[in-house]
Protein backbone atom coordinates (compact mmCIF):
# COMPACT_ATOMS: atom_id res chain seq x y z
CA UNK A 1 0.00 0.00 0.00
CA UNK A 2 1.28 3.43 -1.03
CA UNK A 3 1.34 5.84 1.19
CA UNK A 4 2.06 9.84 0.84
CA UNK A 5 4.90 10.84 2.88
CA UNK A 6 4.19 14.52 4.57
CA UNK A 7 6.52 17.39 4.40
CA UNK A 8 7.37 17.84 7.72
CA UNK A 9 8.86 21.12 8.97
CA UNK A 10 12.64 21.33 9.44
CA UNK A 11 12.80 21.49 13.06
CA UNK A 12 10.78 18.53 12.98
CA UNK A 13 12.63 15.96 15.72
CA UNK A 14 14.40 12.81 14.23
CA UNK A 15 15.71 9.81 16.20
CA UNK A 16 19.03 10.18 16.36
CA UNK A 17 19.49 13.78 15.69
CA UNK A 18 19.49 16.97 18.35
CA UNK A 19 15.72 18.65 17.78
CA UNK A 20 16.73 21.84 16.36
CA UNK A 21 14.56 24.93 17.52
CA UNK A 22 14.18 27.71 15.52
CA UNK A 23 15.55 31.43 16.73
CA UNK A 24 12.62 32.81 18.99
CA UNK A 25 11.93 36.67 18.21
CA UNK A 26 13.18 38.81 21.16
CA UNK A 27 10.18 40.42 23.09
CA UNK A 28 11.09 43.62 24.54
CA UNK A 29 9.46 44.91 27.63
CA UNK A 30 8.81 48.29 27.53
CA UNK A 31 8.54 51.28 31.26
CA UNK A 32 4.86 52.56 32.14
CA UNK A 33 7.51 56.15 33.08
CA UNK A 34 9.92 58.33 30.96
CA UNK A 35 13.54 58.15 31.71
CA UNK A 36 16.45 59.79 30.04
CA UNK A 37 17.89 57.22 27.87
CA UNK A 38 13.98 54.69 28.31
CA UNK A 39 11.83 53.85 25.29
CA UNK A 40 8.06 54.35 25.46
CA UNK A 41 4.88 52.98 23.14
CA UNK A 42 2.12 55.40 23.03
CA UNK A 43 -1.61 54.59 22.29
CA UNK A 44 -2.26 55.73 18.84
CA UNK A 45 -3.95 58.29 19.34
CA UNK A 46 -1.52 60.09 22.31
CA UNK A 47 1.63 59.10 19.88
CA UNK A 48 -0.20 61.52 17.30
CA UNK A 49 -0.66 64.47 19.68
CA UNK A 50 2.79 63.91 21.11
CA UNK A 51 4.53 63.21 17.63
CA UNK A 52 4.81 65.12 14.69
CA UNK A 53 5.37 63.59 10.99
CA UNK A 54 8.39 65.15 8.86
CA UNK A 55 8.01 65.34 4.96
CA UNK A 56 9.65 62.48 5.19
CA UNK A 57 7.62 60.33 6.65
CA UNK A 58 9.77 60.51 9.88
CA UNK A 59 8.62 61.71 13.36
CA UNK A 60 10.37 63.78 15.86
CA UNK A 61 9.10 65.94 18.42
CA UNK A 62 9.95 69.47 18.63
CA UNK A 63 9.27 72.10 20.43
CA UNK A 64 8.07 75.76 20.00
CA UNK A 65 11.63 76.66 18.41
CA UNK A 66 12.29 73.34 16.37
CA UNK A 67 14.43 71.68 19.05
CA UNK A 68 14.22 67.98 19.79
CA UNK A 69 13.02 66.84 22.73
CA UNK A 70 14.58 64.13 25.24
CA UNK A 71 11.88 61.21 25.01
CA UNK A 72 12.38 58.37 23.16
CA UNK A 73 9.02 57.07 21.65
CA UNK A 74 8.28 53.91 19.83
CA UNK A 75 5.62 53.69 16.74
CA UNK A 76 2.15 52.72 17.62
CA UNK A 77 0.77 49.11 16.95
CA UNK A 78 -1.17 49.64 14.26
CA UNK A 79 -5.24 49.74 15.19
CA UNK A 80 -7.27 47.65 13.21
CA UNK A 81 -10.51 49.77 11.70
CA UNK A 82 -13.25 48.93 13.54
CA UNK A 83 -16.55 49.26 11.08
CA UNK A 84 -20.14 50.43 12.33
CA UNK A 85 -21.34 46.81 11.73
CA UNK A 86 -18.67 45.57 13.99
CA UNK A 87 -20.63 46.40 16.80
CA UNK A 88 -22.87 42.93 18.24
CA UNK A 89 -27.04 44.33 17.97
CA UNK A 90 -29.21 42.23 18.57
CA UNK A 91 -31.23 42.59 15.24
CA UNK A 92 -34.53 42.22 16.98
CA UNK A 93 -34.17 45.04 18.88
CA UNK A 94 -33.77 47.33 15.94
CA UNK A 95 -35.88 48.84 13.35
CA UNK A 96 -35.84 46.50 10.16
CA UNK A 97 -37.88 47.33 6.46
CA UNK A 98 -40.64 44.30 7.14
CA UNK A 99 -43.53 43.53 4.44
CA UNK A 100 -46.12 43.02 6.38
CA UNK A 101 -48.56 41.32 3.99
CA UNK A 102 -45.76 38.49 4.47
CA UNK A 103 -45.32 38.43 8.06
CA UNK A 104 -48.84 38.25 8.61
CA UNK A 105 -48.84 35.44 6.28
CA UNK A 106 -45.96 33.56 7.90
CA UNK A 107 -47.64 34.11 11.02
CA UNK A 108 -51.26 32.24 10.01
CA UNK A 109 -48.91 29.43 8.06
CA UNK A 110 -46.75 28.97 11.36
CA UNK A 111 -49.87 28.50 13.99
CA UNK A 112 -51.69 26.52 11.66
CA UNK A 113 -48.42 24.01 10.89
CA UNK A 114 -47.89 24.66 15.02
CA UNK A 115 -51.28 22.96 15.77
CA UNK A 116 -51.21 20.15 13.03
CA UNK A 117 -48.01 19.04 14.68
CA UNK A 118 -47.99 19.66 18.17
CA UNK A 119 -51.92 19.76 19.59
CA UNK A 120 -50.53 19.19 23.38
CA UNK A 121 -48.15 22.34 23.09
CA UNK A 122 -50.68 24.49 21.11
CA UNK A 123 -53.08 23.95 23.93
CA UNK A 124 -51.05 25.31 26.39
CA UNK A 125 -48.74 28.88 27.08
CA UNK A 126 -46.60 28.41 23.84
CA UNK A 127 -43.15 30.10 23.52
CA UNK A 128 -42.84 31.17 20.37
CA UNK A 129 -40.02 33.63 19.07
CA UNK A 130 -38.30 34.51 15.85
CA UNK A 131 -34.95 33.51 14.48
CA UNK A 132 -33.66 35.96 12.03
CA UNK A 133 -31.72 35.71 8.67
CA UNK A 134 -30.24 39.15 7.32
CA UNK A 135 -29.17 39.40 3.42
CA UNK A 136 -28.32 43.29 3.39
CA UNK A 137 -31.01 45.60 4.69
CA UNK A 138 -33.99 42.80 4.66
CA UNK A 139 -34.52 39.52 6.65
CA UNK A 140 -36.04 36.34 6.59
CA UNK A 141 -37.20 34.65 9.84
CA UNK A 142 -37.69 31.22 11.33
CA UNK A 143 -40.41 30.67 13.71
CA UNK A 144 -39.56 28.51 16.34
CA UNK A 145 -40.92 27.18 19.53
CA UNK A 146 -39.19 27.20 22.90
CA UNK A 147 -41.41 24.67 24.65
CA UNK A 148 -41.77 21.66 22.28
CA UNK A 149 -38.78 22.45 19.60
CA UNK A 150 -41.00 23.18 16.40
CA UNK A 151 -39.34 25.09 13.25
CA UNK A 152 -41.50 26.90 10.78
CA UNK A 153 -40.14 27.32 7.28
CA UNK A 154 -37.64 30.22 6.76
CA UNK A 155 -39.67 32.64 5.06
CA UNK A 156 -38.85 35.96 3.15
CA UNK A 157 -40.91 39.07 4.52
CA UNK A 158 -39.50 40.95 1.87
CA UNK A 159 -40.48 41.44 -2.43
CA UNK A 160 -37.59 40.27 -4.70
CA UNK A 161 -36.33 41.24 -8.16
CA UNK A 162 -37.69 38.40 -10.28
CA UNK A 163 -34.63 36.95 -12.82
CA UNK A 164 -34.14 33.66 -14.72
CA UNK A 165 -30.67 33.09 -13.35
CA UNK A 166 -30.61 30.49 -10.59
CA UNK A 167 -29.37 31.06 -6.88
CA UNK A 168 -30.38 33.48 -4.78
CA UNK A 169 -32.83 36.09 -5.77
CA UNK A 170 -32.30 39.66 -5.06
CA UNK A 171 -34.41 41.92 -2.84
CA UNK A 172 -35.76 44.39 -3.99
CA UNK A 173 -34.69 46.98 -0.93
CA UNK A 174 -31.40 45.90 -1.38
CA UNK A 175 -31.34 47.01 -4.84
CA UNK A 176 -33.94 50.41 -4.73
CA UNK A 177 -31.41 51.29 -1.51
CA UNK A 178 -28.11 51.14 -3.80
CA UNK A 179 -29.71 52.92 -7.13
CA UNK A 180 -30.61 55.44 -5.07
CA UNK A 181 -27.50 55.67 -3.74
CA UNK A 182 -25.76 56.13 -6.96
CA UNK A 183 -27.24 59.26 -7.52
CA UNK A 184 -25.87 60.69 -4.67
CA UNK A 185 -22.45 61.68 -3.77
CA UNK A 186 -22.30 59.73 -0.52
CA UNK A 187 -20.64 56.85 -0.19
CA UNK A 188 -21.12 52.85 1.28
CA UNK A 189 -19.81 54.58 4.56
CA UNK A 190 -21.49 57.20 4.86
CA UNK A 191 -24.64 55.20 4.13
CA UNK A 192 -24.07 52.98 6.86
CA UNK A 193 -23.98 55.87 9.03
CA UNK A 194 -27.61 56.84 7.90
CA UNK A 195 -28.86 53.41 8.10
CA UNK A 196 -27.45 53.26 11.71
CA UNK A 197 -29.04 56.74 12.76
CA UNK A 198 -32.51 55.17 11.55
CA UNK A 199 -32.10 52.54 14.43
CA UNK A 200 -31.57 49.72 11.87
CA UNK A 201 -28.68 47.27 11.29
CA UNK A 202 -26.22 48.34 8.13
CA UNK A 203 -25.05 45.90 6.03
CA UNK A 204 -21.69 45.08 5.43
CA UNK A 205 -19.42 47.15 2.93
CA UNK A 206 -18.37 43.71 1.51
CA UNK A 207 -22.48 43.10 0.87
CA UNK A 208 -22.97 46.91 -0.40
CA UNK A 209 -19.86 46.80 -3.28
CA UNK A 210 -21.22 43.42 -4.66
CA UNK A 211 -25.01 44.74 -5.05
CA UNK A 212 -23.55 47.74 -6.15
CA UNK A 213 -21.57 46.19 -8.71
CA UNK A 214 -24.59 44.20 -10.27
CA UNK A 215 -26.74 47.34 -9.74
CA UNK A 216 -23.83 49.77 -11.39
CA UNK A 217 -24.41 47.04 -14.96
CA UNK A 218 -27.81 47.26 -15.49
CA UNK A 219 -27.75 50.88 -14.74
CA UNK A 220 -25.26 51.16 -17.68
CA UNK A 221 -27.26 49.07 -19.89
CA UNK A 222 -30.57 50.99 -18.72
CA UNK A 223 -29.01 55.01 -19.33
CA UNK A 224 -27.42 53.37 -23.09
CA UNK A 225 -30.82 52.20 -23.73
CA UNK A 226 -32.83 55.22 -22.63
CA UNK A 227 -30.48 57.58 -24.31
CA UNK A 228 -30.97 55.83 -28.13
CA UNK A 229 -34.62 56.71 -27.55
CA UNK A 230 -34.59 59.63 -26.13
CA UNK A 231 -32.24 59.98 -29.77
CA UNK A 232 -34.79 58.58 -32.14
CA UNK A 233 -37.58 60.71 -30.71
CA UNK A 234 -35.61 63.75 -31.36
CA UNK A 235 -34.77 62.59 -34.69
CA UNK A 236 -38.51 62.17 -35.53
CA UNK A 237 -39.69 65.10 -34.25
CA UNK A 238 -37.36 67.04 -36.63
CA UNK A 239 -38.38 64.88 -39.63
CA UNK A 240 -42.26 65.63 -38.35
CA UNK A 241 -41.50 69.89 -38.84
CA UNK A 242 -41.30 69.23 -42.64
CA UNK A 243 -37.22 70.61 -42.92
CA UNK A 244 -35.22 70.12 -45.48
CA UNK A 245 -32.14 69.83 -42.60
CA UNK A 246 -32.80 66.49 -40.49
CA UNK A 247 -29.67 67.14 -38.77
CA UNK A 248 -29.41 67.43 -35.28
CA UNK A 249 -27.79 70.25 -32.97
CA UNK A 250 -25.60 69.05 -29.78
CA UNK A 251 -23.76 70.20 -27.08
CA UNK A 252 -20.03 68.37 -26.26
CA UNK A 253 -18.15 68.67 -23.26
CA UNK A 254 -15.64 65.99 -21.39
CA UNK A 255 -14.60 65.17 -18.01
CA UNK A 256 -11.24 64.30 -16.98
CA UNK A 257 -9.57 62.20 -13.93
CA UNK A 258 -6.85 64.38 -14.17
CA UNK A 259 -5.73 65.79 -10.59
CA UNK A 260 -3.05 67.90 -12.53
CA UNK A 261 -5.25 70.04 -14.91
CA UNK A 262 -2.85 73.56 -15.39
CA UNK A 263 -3.89 75.20 -18.92
CA UNK A 264 -4.86 74.13 -22.20
CA UNK A 265 -2.01 72.32 -23.46
CA UNK A 266 -1.55 70.08 -20.73
CA UNK A 267 -5.56 68.88 -20.51
CA UNK A 268 -5.86 65.53 -19.79
CA UNK A 269 -1.86 64.22 -20.11
CA UNK A 270 -1.88 61.91 -16.48
CA UNK A 271 -5.68 61.22 -17.39
CA UNK A 272 -6.97 57.46 -17.12
CA UNK A 273 -10.60 58.09 -17.66
CA UNK A 274 -12.82 60.49 -18.81
CA UNK A 275 -16.44 60.83 -19.82
CA UNK A 276 -17.98 62.67 -22.96
CA UNK A 277 -21.79 63.53 -22.67
CA UNK A 278 -23.97 65.07 -25.92
CA UNK A 279 -26.87 67.00 -25.28
CA UNK A 280 -29.44 67.85 -27.87
CA UNK A 281 -30.11 71.14 -28.82
CA UNK A 282 -33.52 70.68 -31.13
CA UNK A 283 -36.04 70.84 -28.13
CA UNK A 284 -36.93 72.31 -25.16
CA UNK A 285 -36.65 69.31 -23.19
CA UNK A 286 -32.79 69.14 -23.86
CA UNK A 287 -32.41 65.54 -23.98
CA UNK A 288 -28.44 63.79 -23.09
CA UNK A 289 -28.65 61.62 -26.36
CA UNK A 290 -24.92 59.96 -26.16
CA UNK A 291 -22.16 59.24 -23.90
CA UNK A 292 -18.50 58.16 -24.19
CA UNK A 293 -16.26 56.84 -21.92
CA UNK A 294 -12.58 56.09 -22.58
CA UNK A 295 -11.01 54.22 -19.86
CA UNK A 296 -7.04 53.17 -19.25
CA UNK A 297 -7.63 51.05 -16.28
CA UNK A 298 -7.61 47.32 -16.31
CA UNK A 299 -7.45 45.13 -13.12
CA UNK A 300 -7.44 42.12 -14.90
CA UNK A 301 -3.73 43.21 -16.83
CA UNK A 302 -2.29 44.13 -13.66
CA UNK A 303 -3.20 40.39 -12.25
CA UNK A 304 -1.80 38.57 -14.90
CA UNK A 305 1.44 40.82 -15.74
CA UNK A 306 1.94 40.29 -11.68
CA UNK A 307 2.58 36.23 -12.56
CA UNK A 308 4.09 36.96 -15.65
CA UNK A 309 1.51 37.03 -18.79
CA UNK A 310 2.35 39.44 -20.76
CA UNK A 311 -0.96 41.20 -22.31
CA UNK A 312 -1.16 44.46 -23.58
CA UNK A 313 -4.81 46.56 -23.32
CA UNK A 314 -7.60 46.53 -24.79
CA UNK A 315 -6.43 43.36 -26.67
CA UNK A 316 -7.10 40.67 -24.21
CA UNK A 317 -9.55 38.65 -22.75
CA UNK A 318 -11.54 40.04 -20.48
CA UNK A 319 -10.29 43.05 -20.78
CA UNK A 320 -12.28 46.22 -18.66
CA UNK A 321 -10.42 49.31 -20.58
CA UNK A 322 -11.46 50.02 -24.22
CA UNK A 323 -7.86 52.48 -24.93
CA UNK A 324 -4.82 52.13 -25.11
CA UNK A 325 -2.45 53.09 -22.12
CA UNK A 326 0.14 54.64 -24.48
CA UNK A 327 -1.99 56.38 -26.53
CA UNK A 328 -3.29 60.48 -25.30
CA UNK A 329 -6.79 60.80 -24.93
CA UNK A 330 -8.37 63.94 -26.41
CA UNK A 331 -11.92 65.49 -26.93
CA UNK A 332 -11.17 64.79 -30.24
CA UNK A 333 -11.50 61.36 -30.16
CA UNK A 334 -14.61 61.74 -27.85
CA UNK A 335 -16.36 63.94 -30.86
CA UNK A 336 -15.19 60.82 -33.40
CA UNK A 337 -16.58 58.24 -31.15
CA UNK A 338 -19.81 60.43 -30.53
CA UNK A 339 -20.01 60.83 -34.39
CA UNK A 340 -20.15 57.48 -34.66
CA UNK A 341 -23.14 56.07 -32.21
CA UNK A 342 -25.00 58.62 -33.49
CA UNK A 343 -24.35 57.70 -37.12
CA UNK A 344 -25.43 54.23 -35.85
CA UNK A 345 -28.99 55.14 -34.97
CA UNK A 346 -29.04 57.40 -38.70
CA UNK A 347 -28.41 60.91 -36.77
CA UNK A 348 -25.96 63.17 -38.12
CA UNK A 349 -24.70 66.72 -36.63
CA UNK A 350 -25.25 69.82 -37.96
CA UNK A 351 -23.92 72.29 -35.16
CA UNK A 352 -21.82 71.53 -32.45
CA UNK A 353 -21.50 73.82 -29.35
CA UNK A 354 -18.28 73.49 -27.35
CA UNK A 355 -16.10 75.40 -24.74
CA UNK A 356 -12.95 76.97 -26.57
CA UNK A 357 -10.28 73.94 -25.43
CA UNK A 358 -12.28 71.09 -26.54
CA UNK A 359 -11.41 69.17 -30.09
CA UNK A 360 -15.32 67.42 -30.49
CA UNK A 361 -16.08 69.58 -33.08
CA UNK A 362 -13.08 68.17 -34.89
CA UNK A 363 -13.56 64.79 -34.51
CA UNK A 364 -17.29 65.06 -35.76
CA UNK A 365 -16.39 66.77 -38.86
CA UNK A 366 -13.20 64.05 -39.16
CA UNK A 367 -15.61 61.04 -38.90
CA UNK A 368 -18.36 62.59 -41.22
CA UNK A 369 -16.07 63.36 -43.87
CA UNK A 370 -14.15 60.42 -43.50
CA UNK A 371 -17.17 57.61 -43.06
CA UNK A 372 -20.08 59.90 -44.57
CA UNK A 373 -20.09 62.43 -46.90
CA UNK A 374 -16.69 64.25 -47.71
CA UNK A 375 -18.90 66.80 -48.71
CA UNK A 376 -20.99 67.53 -45.39
CA UNK A 377 -19.41 70.15 -42.78
CA UNK A 378 -20.46 70.73 -39.38
CA UNK A 379 -19.99 73.97 -37.96
CA UNK A 380 -18.50 74.56 -34.14
CA UNK A 381 -20.42 77.21 -31.99
CA UNK A 382 -18.39 78.66 -29.43
CA UNK A 383 -19.86 78.29 -25.89
CA UNK A 384 -21.45 82.01 -24.82
CA UNK A 385 -19.90 81.39 -21.25
CA UNK A 386 -16.84 80.70 -22.29
CA UNK A 387 -16.44 82.80 -24.81
CA UNK A 388 -17.31 85.94 -22.49
CA UNK A 389 -14.71 85.01 -20.23
CA UNK A 390 -12.13 84.90 -22.83
CA UNK A 391 -13.51 88.15 -24.13
CA UNK A 392 -12.58 89.84 -20.47
CA UNK A 393 -8.88 87.95 -20.70
CA UNK A 394 -8.69 89.56 -23.98
CA UNK A 395 -9.65 92.55 -22.22
CA UNK A 396 -7.03 92.44 -19.39
CA UNK A 397 -4.77 91.54 -21.78
CA UNK A 398 -5.08 94.52 -23.98
CA UNK A 399 -2.62 97.17 -24.41
CA UNK A 400 -4.54 100.76 -23.98
CA UNK A 401 -2.95 104.12 -24.27
CA UNK A 402 -1.41 105.61 -21.63
CA UNK A 403 -3.96 108.06 -20.30
CA UNK A 404 -6.92 106.22 -20.49
CA UNK A 405 -5.87 104.70 -16.69
CA UNK A 406 -3.51 107.41 -15.81
CA UNK A 407 -5.55 108.81 -12.68
CA UNK A 408 -5.43 105.54 -11.03
CA UNK A 409 -3.20 106.03 -8.04
CA UNK A 410 -2.02 102.47 -8.00
CA UNK A 411 -1.87 99.23 -11.03
CA UNK A 412 -4.07 97.12 -9.14
CA UNK A 413 -6.75 99.92 -9.38
CA UNK A 414 -6.30 100.15 -13.45
CA UNK A 415 -6.12 96.53 -13.02
CA UNK A 416 -9.57 96.10 -11.47
CA UNK A 417 -10.56 98.90 -14.16
CA UNK A 418 -9.76 96.55 -16.67
CA UNK A 419 -11.45 94.11 -15.60
CA UNK A 420 -14.48 95.89 -15.05
CA UNK A 421 -14.45 97.33 -18.65
CA UNK A 422 -14.07 93.38 -19.85
CA UNK A 423 -17.02 92.80 -18.13
CA UNK A 424 -18.81 95.55 -19.43
CA UNK A 425 -18.33 95.01 -22.92
CA UNK A 426 -19.03 91.19 -22.19
CA UNK A 427 -22.71 92.01 -20.75
CA UNK A 428 -23.53 94.42 -23.67
CA UNK A 429 -22.72 91.37 -26.21
CA UNK A 430 -24.51 89.25 -24.49
CA UNK A 431 -27.65 91.51 -24.52
CA UNK A 432 -26.90 92.04 -28.37
CA UNK A 433 -26.63 88.53 -28.85
CA UNK A 434 -29.92 87.52 -27.19
CA UNK A 435 -31.83 90.24 -28.74
CA UNK A 436 -30.37 89.33 -32.35
CA UNK A 437 -31.88 85.25 -31.28
CA UNK A 438 -34.98 86.17 -30.33
CA UNK A 439 -35.45 88.23 -33.78
CA UNK A 440 -34.52 85.58 -36.15
CA UNK A 441 -34.50 82.41 -34.19
CA UNK A 442 -32.24 81.13 -36.39
CA UNK A 443 -28.34 81.20 -35.84
CA UNK A 444 -27.26 81.38 -39.56
CA UNK A 445 -29.63 84.56 -40.23
CA UNK A 446 -28.36 86.48 -37.32
CA UNK A 447 -25.53 88.01 -39.32
CA UNK A 448 -28.02 89.36 -41.44
CA UNK A 449 -30.45 91.26 -38.30
CA UNK A 450 -26.95 92.66 -37.07
CA UNK A 451 -26.68 94.72 -40.45
CA UNK A 452 -30.64 95.55 -39.70
CA UNK A 453 -30.13 98.14 -36.41
CA UNK A 454 -33.70 99.95 -36.99
CA UNK A 455 -34.91 95.80 -36.21
CA UNK A 456 -32.83 96.05 -32.51
CA UNK A 457 -34.86 97.04 -29.58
Amino acid sequence: MLTAKKNRKKWFFKAGHKKYQPKCKRECTFESHVEEGKWKRLKHDDFNLVARRRTDGTYHLPDSNGNQGSTKLLRPTAVPRKSICDVQTDPLDCSMPVRMRDMVSMWNAALTSHANCNPDCHRQESKFDLRPYRQGLVYSFEVYCARCGFVHTKTKCYRVVPSSGPGRKAAAVNKGAVTALLDTTIGATQFQRVVCGMDMVSPHLTSLQRITNKVGGELVVYNHRDMRIKARAVANAIKMRGVTDERVNVQVDGRYNSQTYGRRGEMGLSATQVVSFTREDNTDYKFCIDMVVLDKLCSTAQWLKGRGYNVRCPDHAGCSSNFNAADTMTEKELGKRTAENLAMQNILVNHVTTDGDAGAAQGIQEYTRNCINPNMTVTRLPDRSHLGAVQVRHCRKAEFTDSMFAHFESKAQANRAKNLLGRDIQYRCAVIVQNLYKISNNVSSMTESYTSANKLP
